[in-house]
């Protein structure tokens, strides 16, 4: 286990850094993931339609799909890596929103999902900076990290941008994470994975569509999580073997190691501490 928690530590030390925040924020858009890399969005969904670097150094792409567009950004400090997405149009396939909130929903539902808004305002034409009429704009920016525009009282654009860390207790139970995989909301299980999961058996399954994709099909990941006979769905405390904490050279917690009995099986399986809150990092099935 020796060369696995060496490899994990070093991961976890590029990935949590600086203060943890204690506002909820929203990591997933479209299946697409804040912090992936930028060409992912052209390897799943082909060249995008447009693409545009600026004076100061942030760059985005633009994607046609059917009926919507997805929009991803980057910054200037790591023009390689994801910092927004957006989706605009008339609809989205299903689970590809943000926690159960799609494009062309009612107004109503934004409330009723992420509670008041830091503002509701009529919308402007960035360049025109004339009112858009029928429009309106709800940012959530403040309190979190997302906003909304309604047309005609419909949704029709939701935008994420990374704006800081999600809050992450120092003590962390496999449980926790169960108690996500039953209730089935797939935005929260998605979020809850790292996008470079590695599941490790006589050959390894590496995540090769997005986060929410990967858990809607059949795969061996997703029978691993939810087959209600032999996936992990199932465990309980008993089944839990060992666990314990991993600590860097200054003593803060970045990872958790458990291994737990699964089918008559001992699974080792390997939670990081990150921006986004315990995401599961590694499944090895092999001793």
């Amino acid at each position: 286990m020796t060369k696995k928690l060496q490899f994990l530590i070093t991961i976890s030390l590029i990935i949590y850094s600086g203060s943890i925040h204690a506002i909820d924020r929203y990591f997933i858009l479209y299946g697409l993931k804040l912090g992936q890399k930028m060409d992912v969005a052209s390897q799943l969904f082909g060249k995008p339609f447009k693409s545009e670097k600026f004076n100061d150094g942030f760059r985005y792409e633009a994607f046609k799909i059917k009926d919507h567009i997805l929009v991803v950004e980057a910054n200037n400090t790591r023009p390689d890596l994801i910092w927004g997405i957006q989706i605009q149009g008339k609809s989205n396939p299903e689970n590809l929103g943000i926690n159960g909130l799609n494009l062309s929903d009612n107004e109503s539902k934004i409330i009723e999902i992420f509670g008041k808004p830091d503002e509701i305002r009529d919308s402007f034409d960035e360049i025109t900076k004339e009112k858009i009429s029928g429009t309106k704009y709800y940012s959530y920016d403040k309190q979190s990290n997302f906003s909304i525009e309604t047309t005609n009282n419909l949704v029709s654009s939701i935008k994420i941008t990374f704006n800081g860390y999600n809050q992450s207790k120092e003590e962390f139970d496999i449980l926790n994470f169960i108690e996500i995989l039953k209730n089935k909301n797939l935005y929260l299980v998605a979020n809850n994975l790292a996008t470079d999961l590695t599941l490790k058996k006589e050959t390894n399954f590496v995540i090769q569509n997005s986060l929410i994709d990967t858990l809607i099909s059949k795969n061996e990941f997703s029978e691993f999580l939810f087959n209600p006979e032999t996936g992990l769905i199932t465990i309980t405390s008993k089944d839990v073997i060992e666990s314990f904490p991993i600590r860097d050279k200054n003593n803060n917690l970045i990872a958790y190691y458990f291994k737990v009995s699964l089918n008559k099986k001992n699974v080792h399986v390997f939670f990081l501490r990150s921006f986004e809150g315990w995401i599961l990092k590694e499944v090895n099935f092999n001793n």
